[in-house]
């Protein structure tokens, strides 16, 4: 484990740069953007909740931390971010050098406070069920919808809401048979014709809501009844035309009941076709009518003609949400497309958890489902507080040292409209402001923020000097209660050019956090940017990089030696090139939406996963070990376990599969061989069971149609060009491409820094 992941698991965070530059020019011969990705409810052992309020700077609101100069004799604090002098409250009356409170001890730079705050009501749930799908399916929903039950807190606020033709509300407070409000899908109706409609006048005595939102605890029975007896929507269907569904208008009355309820929480919204009646329209009723591809959205052709106003009508429902504290997920399972392109900024902005599976009899459905509320009880936290997958209502808030400056975030959240003096003129992602507002996260939410250096190169930072950067997140646990973890992290500023810092500047480089922050970046940019022109972008990048770094002497390949903090990196952008990050050749636009959604939440880890997969190969003859993404990793006597995060593939060599179709495993002779069969299935099953979305898990033999999923991903060493196109018996296969494998690509790099 590298000292950069040792510090994401004390404190969730990690930098591109460990030290900083010392001054705007400085900052663009570091080529790569000073930033960090930081996990606010990452699963910290030991992490220190003190039960009280903390204090925080008069003049910048930032919270008194480890770094703060005590006078203990007047007991007062200097703020090492704006340096105001502020009186400690009387509880810190007894400090001393010998006796500081926990905020105050260096190896403390992360704490989480309880905070002493009225709690607030339980989140409320709505689940919001598409019941145009098959029966086979909605049976297998409704299995998946009872387990769900068993596992949500008995104090969540539950309603329940279905739609086809037209969208049912159902009334929790009837025991004994199910009663529902029943409208149009056809209808696009105001929040207040809604709330008319549904008797949601009362705001303050919330009667109305109470209707359509009960304690799991008191409707689990009817719940389960109206479940059970749910049916597939009686519309008449024939084969050329789509089952209405009702989307938009089914969201926006579940975001209108939401509304009413003060505790905020979510509708989880369960596709299995697209929205074909009423607002938010994404596909016509006639099957003849094609659904919308990339290339239709690009030259926007007719198939793409209900795009622009579904995501207009999408995109409406986003300021309720916000407001009040309401976030959206979509579980689009179905082997057509459902509308999540249209729909992607109403979940990607409330936080809200996103998921395509081709059905809900699926594992990749089921597990995912379960996931959200099952417990985060691992070996590395014991701690009950921080268990809990969802939490509510967070806002992040940065402070930083005058030296610097916030530019923005990548990620699933919204700007709080916070503009500080902590705020960059420039910005990256979601800028102009030091403070985000996120309606839902969970132990897994990671946050891309970008720096800036204020000073010039005329009035640099002084060398070895420390800049100061502070994130505090406040959230709702599911309980009500409310928390604020602070994370405190200093750095030195250097520069480059004094050759007695340059090796410490290159030590701390982080080139897996770092390629994660530009992976971030292109992904933000793709949705006003060309393909090509990010690519570019990306290359230039790499190539300024690697020319500042490494060592060579000009048109000599051989003199060429990059650092090891720097080696991997042109790998992990070889490989994000080539992923469906980027690319969207084969893949829809909601599958587009779906890989770049995940992406921008998920840890540093999780995201080098996703931009370069990792290969395992398993021998009988030596221990399973990681082996380079190539296809020379491919053998016939090993399995290969190939982990992209979303789809997890175990890969059988060519004569392991002969042995296997042979059954060599069931004599007893051969137990190593059983044994050989079997582990690279239960390592996957440990890869898997934490991550949400739950991955595909695929078994195939080598040269099968589906060992194509790791041929395209590996290296492309040996092609039909570098063979002759002959592929010998006992090696590995040959890949019939014409992408460039990784060593003309770094060979291209060498050339294109020599051009400088």
């Amino acid at each position: 484990m590298s000292i950069f992941q040792k510090q994401e698991d004390l404190n969730g965070i990690r930098f591109s740069w460990n030290i900083f530059p010392n001054s705007k020019q400085e900052n663009a011969r570091f080529v790569i953007p000073v930033g960090c990705l930081y996990t606010p409810l990452k699963l910290i052992k030991g992490l220190n909740k003190p039960k009280y309020n903390p204090v925080h700077c008069r003049q910048c609101n930032a919270i008194l931390n480890p770094y703060a100069t005590i006078d203990f004799e007047s007991k007062i604090w200097a703020c090492p971010f704006c340096y105001q002098r502020n009186k400690l409250p009387e509880g810190y009356n007894s400090i001393s050098e010998q006796n500081l409170p926990i905020e105050l001890i260096q190896t403390f730079q992360t704490i989480e406070y309880q905070l002493q705050e009225q709690p607030s009501l339980p989140p409320a749930l709505i689940f919001l069920i598409d019941l145009t799908c098959d029966e086979d399916e909605l049976i297998a929903l409704k299995d998946s919808l009872m387990q769900s039950l068993s596992l949500i807190p008995d104090n969540y606020y539950i309603g329940i809401i279905t739609f086809g033709a037209t969208v049912q509300i159902y009334d929790l407070t009837f025991i004994d048979f199910p009663k529902s409000y029943m409208i149009r899908g056809a209808r696009t109706l105001s929040e207040l014709q809604i709330k008319a409609y549904l008797g949601l006048k009362n705001y303050e005595s919330n009667d109305g809501v109470n209707k359509f939102l009960q304690p799991l605890s008191e409707c689990e029975l009817t719940l389960s009844t109206i479940i059970q007896e749910l049916l597939v929507d009686p519309w008449k269907l024939t084969k050329t035309r789509r089952p209405m569904v009702s989307t938009g208008s089914a969201l926006a009355i579940a975001e209108s009941i939401l509304s009413q309820w003060k505790g905020g929480g979510r509708i989880m919204c369960l596709l299995s076709h697209p929205t074909t009646n009423g607002p938010g329209m994404v596909a016509s009723l006639a099957k003849k009518e094609p659904i919308r591809f990339h290339h239709d959205i690009q030259k926007q052709t007719e198939a793409a003609k209900y795009v622009k106003e579904s995501t207009e009508y999408f995109d409406s429902l986003i300021k309720t949400a916000i407001e009040n504290n309401i976030s959206v997920d979509v579980f689009s399972c179905s082997f057509d497309q459902t509308g999540v392109y249209e729909m992607r900024n109403l979940v990607k902005k409330t936080g809200g958890l996103l998921l395509i599976a081709d059905k809900f009899d699926s594992d990749v459905f089921r597990n995912s489902l379960t996931r959200i509320f099952q417990k985060d009880i691992t070996s590395d936290s014991q701690d009950i507080d921080q268990t809990d997958f969802l939490c509510y209502d967070a806002t992040i808030s940065i402070a930083t040292s005058k030296e610097l400056r916030i530019a923005g975030t990548i990620g699933n959240c919204v700007s709080a409209n916070q503009k500080t003096q902590h705020v960059a003129e420039a910005e990256i992602g979601i800028g102009g402001t030091s403070s985000w507002k996120c309606c839902s996260i969970d132990s897994m939410s990671t946050f891309g923020f970008y720096f800036e250096i204020t000073n010039s190169e005329k009035n640099p930072v002084e060398n070895k000097k420390i800049g100061m950067i502070q994130i505090s997140t406040k959230y709702r646990t599911p309980q009500g209660q409310w928390r604020l973890r602070v994370t405190t992290s200093p750095h030195y500023f250097g520069s480059v050019l004094d050759p007695n810092q340059k090796m410490q500047i290159i030590q701390s480089f982080d080139q897996e956090a770092a390629a994660v922050l530009i992976a971030r970046y292109a992904v933000f940019k793709t949705e006003t940017e060309q393909y090509l022109a990010i690519i570019r972008w990306i290359d230039k990048i790499l190539i300024k990089l690697i020319s500042q770094f490494a060592k060579f002497q000009k048109d000599d390949p051989n003199s060429f030696d990059v650092p090891n903090n720097f080696s991997i990196y042109p790998q992990f952008m070889f490989h994000f090139r080539r992923c469906n990050l980027m690319k969207v050749f084969n893949n829809s636009p909601d599958e587009t939406v779906f890989h770049r959604h995940t992406f921008l939440r998920e840890s540093t880890m999780n995201s080098i996963l996703m931009m370069q997969p990792m290969l395992y190969s398993y021998y009988l003859s030596k221990p399973p070990s990681p082996v380079v993404l190539d296809v020379s990793s491919i053998s016939p006597e090993a399995i290969l376990l190939f982990d992209t995060y979303f789809h997890v593939l175990v890969h059988f060599g060519t004569q392991l599969a002969i042995w296997r179709n042979q059954g060599y495993q069931n004599n007893p002779e051969f137990s190593n061989f059983k044994q050989l069969l079997e582990q690279p299935k239960k390592d996957a099953l440990i890869l898997s069971k934490p991550r949400f979305p739950f991955p595909r898990f695929t078994e195939c033999d080598q040269g099968s149609s589906q060992s194509r999923f790791l041929t395209s991903r590996c290296n492309p060493s040996r092609t039909y060009k570098s063979t002759g196109f002959t592929n010998l018996t006992g090696k590995s296969p040959v890949i019939l491409t014409e992408v460039p494998s990784f060593e003309v690509f770094f060979d291209a790099l060498k050339q294109a820094i020599f051009k400088i």
